[in-house]
């Protein structure tokens, strides 16, 4: 072929640029031969990977991170807010694979790599989408670890959210406080941004107390108890415990009319620790929700460990299981098919055929809800079993918004820094499908999304729970 083109085309003349005499397969390798082996430490588990170097390598470079909205996908979401390959998964690949080879572990710290990262908002998208299933959300997790010396007062204050559970004493003056121009520009927050605010801990210490989990004490009070009731663990999380405790109680409502027995345990998931990389007190708290959840587990033999917040439950199901080890990892995993979203619950027992005789518990909707579903639900669990479980025990009609992470993510969309590209990700589907909808009910299954919705619309979103309630017959 390469004669066959020189005779005809002696100058190289036709189809100028296409390779014809390839260099040999040898020949500019992206490794060289006998190269010392670069040394990368890392706090998360990636020795399934064979360590954090190599599953930086698993990026073969075929590009399917940069897709572009509407396409249904969920990588990557900064990529498609700013069309820089920067901003893809792979970009960020190739710095790290590059830095981190060069530099070894002090490569951790070079600007080129949190220029790369700086927009990851662990959507986890190419954990599920990316061919190699390279985890670009844990390597953020990993990088702002290793450098922890740059941390802000409000990125140690966001990250202990939990801890405001101590401070309900004086909630009246922490709400207004934060609600003051003055706070947010301090911590370097958004104007644009509101701060949920804490509650006094009334309902979610009733909740706790008349649903703690209880062993049946005797073979008598066993044959007493109904049969045909499954019992469910209800994880309450941190942020829904401390700011949206109504929600529990309306889930309690829900499962308890479709015949569920509820137990119920409060267990911080360290989710926001895990967001901000202070990765050894989230494996101190991951260790902590798991032996409460464990025992509770162990009292009750429930169906299901159900959350409301998909980013605190699923993280048992994900960054758990890189940072925890012995007992409690293989605890973890026994439990792990167990972790899941109050919307995947429904959804399966619905499939199944166990709520055929309970859907008359609810009012029929003649109406049309909009949906956005959790990036994290999107990628752990699965697309639709939140409008799966409103049409099929509603009757509901259901749009779908076909996006990706809101921009929020957690803390990031409500950082100054970040504000400019968080409304870039949230109006590429989200916003538009928002301000279009012309219906009362839209639907946001995470606690960022609804604060997205509600910080940059004129629209308030509601949890699937607060639906099912809504329509529950009195």
């Amino acid at each position: 072929m390469e004669q066959l083109k020189a005779a005809w085309d002696p100058a190289g003349l036709l189809n100028p640029g296409k390779i014809v005499g390839a260099k040999g397969m040898l020949e500019d390798l992206r490794y060289a031969a006998d190269a010392p082996e670069p040394k990368v430490e890392s706090y998360l588990d990636f020795s399934s990977d064979g360590g954090f170097l190599r599953a930086v390598e698993k990026c073969n470079g075929s590009g399917d991170c940069r897709r572009l909205p509407f396409s249904d996908a969920l990588m990557c979401p900064s990529y498609m807010a700013s069309k820089d390959e920067w901003d893809s998964t792979r970009g960020r690949a190739n710095v790290l694979r590059s830095v981190l080879t060069e530099q070894d572990q002090a490569g951790f710290s070079a600007a080129e790599v949190g220029a790369a990262l700086e927009h990851c908002v662990g959507c986890k998208g190419c954990t599920k989408e990316c061919p190699s299933g390279v985890d670009m959300a844990a390597m953020k997790l990993e990088y702002l670890y290793q450098n922890r010396g740059k941390r802000t007062l409000a990125q140690f204050a966001v990250a202990h959210v939990h801890l405001t559970k101590h401070l309900r004493w004086m909630r009246g003056l922490l709400n207004t406080v934060q609600r003051t121009a003055l706070f947010k520009k301090a911590m370097k927050l958004s104007q644009r941004t509101s701060l949920p605010e804490l509650e006094s801990g009334t309902l979610l210490h009733h909740l706790l107390q008349s649903h703690a989990p209880k062993k049946v004490r005797s073979a008598s009070e066993a044959a007493s108890a109904d049969s045909e009731a499954a019992s469910v663990l209800l994880w309450a999380d941190e942020f829904t415990a401390l700011y949206e405790s109504e929600r529990l109680g309306k889930a309690v409502d829900v499962l308890e009319a479709l015949g569920f027995k509820v137990a119920m345990v409060y267990a911080p998931s360290g989710r926001a620790l895990l967001s901000g990389g202070f990765l050894p007190q989230a494996k101190r708290a991951a260790a902590r929700a798991i032996r409460a959840l464990d025992e509770a587990w162990q009292t009750l033999e429930p169906t299901a460990i159900l959350g409301l917040e998909p980013s605190a439950v699923l993280s048992a199901k994900d960054e758990y299981l890189r940072l925890l080890d012995g007992a409690l990892l293989e605890r973890t995993k026994a439990l792990g098919p167990h972790f899941m979203t109050l919307d995947r619950f429904l959804a399966q027992q619905t499939r199944t055929g166990a709520l055929a005789s309970r859907k008359e518990a609810f009012s029929k909707m003649n109406e049309t809800v909009l949906v956005h579903q959790h990036c994290h639900q999107k990628a752990l669990e699965a697309r639709g079993e939140t409008a799966y479980v409103l049409q099929v025990l509603l009757g509901a009609r259901v749009q779908e918004v076909k996006s990706s992470c809101c921009g929020m993510a957690g803390s990031y969309g409500m950082q100054a820094k970040n504000a400019e590209m968080s409304e870039k990700m949230a109006s590429l589907a989200l916003l538009p499908a928002v301000a279009q909808f012309e219906e009362r009910w839209i639907l946001a299954t995470g606690t960022s999304c609804r604060h997205q919705i509600a910080s940059l619309s004129e629209r308030e979103a509601a949890h699937l729970v607060d639906l099912l309630w809504h329509q529950l017959k009195s």
